[in-house]
């Protein structure tokens, strides 16, 4: 399989995740920052 396939099949791969993965992340982030503000500490 040449490279320039594979890149292809990479790139079509991260484009198909990266927004799942996005909206995760930041989900995760907004979930940490709401833990911490929520502490009687912070």
């Amino acid at each position: 399989m040449p490279y320039a396939v594979i890149l292809k099949q990479f790139r079509y791969l991260i484009k198909k995740t990266s927004v799942k993965t996005f909206y995760l992340s930041n989900f995760l982030v907004n979930l940490h920052l709401n833990f911490w503000k929520a502490l009687p500490f912070s």
